[in-house]
Formats: C-alpha cells, structure tokens, sequence
C-alpha cells in the first residue's frame, strides 16, 4: 500500500512539473532573441507579465535577456519601449531565426587565433561551442552558412575572408574518392 501511494505522489509531482514546464516551450517560436539594456537602463523583464507571456526568459549576462519569441526585432523594440519607456538609444535586440533542422557547422579561424567564444555572449547563446583542433571550433546550429558568417562576422567585427565556415556533412562524398 506504502509503494502504491508514493508511486502515485511520484507520478502526480513528475506529471505537474511537465505540465508547468510546457507554458514555457512554445511550438510557434521561430526567432531567438537576445535583449541587452545599458547598465543605466538595466531592467529584469522577468518580472513584468507582458514579457513573460512571451517567453520563458533567462538570464544572459550581466545586462541580458535570452529566449524563444514568435516576434520580429521591430516588435520587441516597440513593445520595451512602450513597455518599460526605455529609450531606444539604451538597450539592443538581436533576433536570430530558429530553423527546424540543426546543421553541424566547422568554424576555422584563418588570419587570427581562435578567439575565446566565452567573451562573445551573445555567439555563445547561439550554440554550444566545442573547441576542434588548433584553431576551430565544431558545433550544431539551425541557421544556414550565409547568416552564420555574417552574425561571426558582426559579433567578432571581423572580416569575412578571415575565418570559415564548412558543414562537414556537404564533404561526405569525398569519403568514395
């Protein structure tokens, strides 16, 4: 009788904490979003019910904010301002496309050594970063090589040509040669 009950209670907790934990998983999200105030204009969003019925939001830095919105940047702008009355010039959105497939992605560093991607918040958020030999890292993204390279090049503000960027699984067939 003692094991039926705490099966039952085990059973009752697990399936509770699985329905709460689904308010925060959205099946429509397409967009990653990363908000950065100045420290200023710093203000948890967490606490405010409009930014909570977006996302499940975690903290992301010292000033930042990351989770998964069905928004585009345009709107999330509007609504902190409107929101928070914060002005535009003191804080920053970057919304990253969530695709349905993950690609396994190379990232070689040519003309410079390999930078530490822990300094790079907003690179780390993107992915999780595994170091791969001398001077690359290996990791699983869903977002194509074109916008990979240019969000690399943004956030590192460095050239194009002086890193890239290779999906292994595209060189497969050099495997039969």
């Amino acid at each position: 009788m003692d094991k039926i009950l705490i099966l039952v209670v085990v059973v009752g907790i697990v399936g509770y904490s699985w329905q709460q934990s689904k308010k925060y998983l959205s099946p429509t999200s397409s967009f990653n979003a990363i908000i950065t105030f100045d420290p200023e204009h710093y203000t948890d969003i967490r606490w405010f019910e409009v930014f909570r019925k977006l996302a499940h939001w975690e903290k992301f830095g010292a000033y930042s904010f990351k989770g998964n919105v069905a928004m585009n940047a345009e709107d999330i702008i509007h609504l902190i301002h409107k929101e928070l009355e914060v002005p535009l010039e003191n804080f920053k959105v970057k919304v990253f496309p969530i695709e349905k497939t993950s690609f396994d992605y190379i990232v070689t560093f040519k003309k410079i050594s390999r930078p530490e991607i822990e300094d790079y918040p907003h690179l780390a958020e993107l992915a999780i970063w595994n170091t791969y030999g001398k001077n690359s890292y290996r990791l699983w993204l869903g977002m194509s090589v074109e916008q990979f390279r240019e969000v690399i090049s943004q956030e590192l503000h460095i050239p194009e040509d002086s890193f890239t960027v290779y999906c292994p699984a595209n060189l497969v067939w050099t495997r039969f040669l």
